[in-house]
This record gives structure tokens, sequence and C-alpha cells, in this order.
């Protein structure tokens, strides 16, 4: 079965969905269905990097002035915001942490209840690793939807 639901994350989105026969759920895009490209092991590593770090990202969001560090406008509309890495991007510090940590690579990945990829229990310890190094070394900066999307 097929239906549209609400963004978890971004209230004003709403997701197309797949139930499947065992009732989980997941999220698709058309586009990325119809192009018939499947997602890379680094594509889903990727994810679920970015996954383990998102309630950093919203607890910076939420506890920052809601004005572009950019063009300095300012705004009410929490969703108009969008949190970025600054000095150091989040591949470069994703690579910088994979060129030095001692730890195996995670081999597979679960779907969590956002529909993101996420590690598995059994990573924890990776995961761990990897959020302690991105919070000592990551510098946020808060931009707007226009100057995040268009910034080179």
């Amino acid at each position: 079965m097929f239906f549209i639901k609400q963004n978890r994350l971004l209230r004003k989105y709403y997701e197309m969905i797949v139930k499947r026969l065992d009732d989980s759920e997941i999220d698709f895009s058309w586009v990325l269905c119809c192009s018939f490209k499947e997602r890379t092991y680094n594509d889903n590593l990727t994810r679920a990097m970015r996954t383990a770090i998102i309630f950093d990202v919203i607890d910076y969001k939420k506890c920052s002035l809601l004005k572009c560090n950019i063009c300095q406008i300012e705004d009410q509309e929490y969703s108009n915001y969008h949190v970025d890495h600054d000095v150091v991007q989040f591949k470069t510090l994703m690579n910088n942490f994979l060129k030095i940590t001692e730890l195996i690579l995670p081999s597979t990945f679960d779907s969590c209840e956002r529909n993101l990829t996420c590690f598995k229990n059994e990573d924890i310890t990776f995961k761990t690793e990897w959020v302690t190094y991105h919070t000592n070394h990551r510098k946020y900066q808060l931009l707007c939807r226009n100057c995040n999307l268009t910034k080179k």
C-alpha cells in the first residue's frame, strides 16, 4: 500500500510511504526510484553518519537566534533555516574521521523510525566514536534556506 504522511522532521513537508506486507514502512523518492540508481555503501555510510549527529544539529538550531550568517536576515520561521558546517564541511570531517579510526567500518545499516539510514546496534562503538569526534571538531553556522542552497 502507498500513502502520504507528514514528515516528522520538517512538519510542513509530506513524504510518500510504502507499507510493506510485514507492516514496516519506508519512504521513497519518485526521482530516485525512476533513476534506477541504487544507494552505494558510501551513500549509506554517509547517511548513517549524518543521522548519528542529527540531535546535535537540532539542538544547535533550537538554541540559535534565527538569523542567517550570510545575508543577516532574521525570521521567526524555524523551517526557513538550515544548520551548516561552517569552517570544515561535513564531508571533510567524515573523511578525516574515517582515516584515523581504528574501528572496523560498519558493513550494513538499519532504517530508523524516521525512515533515515542509521547504524545497527552492533556498531554503537563506531557511532559513539564518530559523534564524539564530530562534536569536538565541528563548527556550525545558521543559514537561511536560500543562502544554504545557493552556497558553493
